[in-house]
């Protein structure tokens, strides 16, 4: 009895542990951002933004990177979640997090945005396009999908970013239960609705130049009545390898 009680209390103090770890915020480093397990990449992130596709870049003793070769059409874009996600200042440093950054991505100045994200006035925010719907707009985007494949096994599509937002901005966007992605002036813009009929709706433009880090996709491939097409996607994480 008594080993059964000890076996219940260590299974209860580990999925604690395990819940507390999960908790835990995004760990900001220079060259990426871990979160929840993944490792997000930041390296030319001024350059990514949702549906950005290209090569994989491995520099030796660089760390690795999407060269944008285009953009899947935005009005293809469907982006269904918005997630605030909390930092962890113990694990971040300001010099890490002013690394690869450009003022854009941080919604004003570099110098003051991590004192602000500290204090809880500035948000960052995880957009994501699942796989299953960017899956469907690479397969509907026939000259995207002729260009990865020449790529080959490079070939990579960008389908998470995080970006920072005012808090007000953040929490209405991430709080919304209707999210709408459309293409503005060229720009990628998700609109989240107003809860009532009084509440205006809050728009954020996730243009280029406003990514702080990114998240990867790999494709496998299928021929279909002589064509290739998407038959799967999955995740590519940050490595130095």
């Amino acid at each position: 009895m008594m080993h059964s009680l000890v076996s219940r209390s260590a299974l209860l103090t580990a999925f604690l542990l395990a819940g507390s770890a999960l908790a835990q915020g995004a760990v900001i480093k220079d060259n990426h951002l871990k979160f929840n397990g993944k490792s997000y990449f930041r390296a030319g992130s001024e350059s990514v933004e949702l549906g950005s596709y290209g090569e994989k870049k491995t520099p030796i003793a660089k760390a690795n990177y999407l060269e944008v070769q285009g953009h899947v059409a935005r009005p293809k874009l469907e982006v269904r979640t918005a997630t605030i996600v909390d930092i962890d200042f113990k694990q971040s440093t300001e010099k890490d997090f002013k690394a690869n950054v450009l003022a854009g991505a941080v919604g004003g100045s570099v110098d003051t945005a991590y004192k602000r994200l500290d204090k809880g006035e500035l948000k960052l925010v995880k957009f994501e396009v699942e796989l299953v719907d960017m899956k469907k707009a690479l397969n509907d985007s026939p000259v995207v999908r002729d260009n990865l494949d020449k790529y080959g096994g490079d070939a990579r599509v960008c389908h998470q970013i995080f970006v920072v937002l005012e808090a007000s901005i953040a929490t209405k966007i991430s709080s919304s239960t209707s999210l709408a992605a459309a293409a503005t002036n060229g720009n990628l813009t998700v609109t989240a609705k107003g809860k009532t009929k009084d509440e205006k709706d809050t728009t954020v433009t996730l243009s280029k130049g406003t990514t702080f880090a990114y998240l990867l996709a790999k494709m496998d491939w299928d021929k279909k009545n002589g064509d290739k097409v998407v038959e799967k996607l999955t995740d590519d994480q940050f490595s130095m390898n």
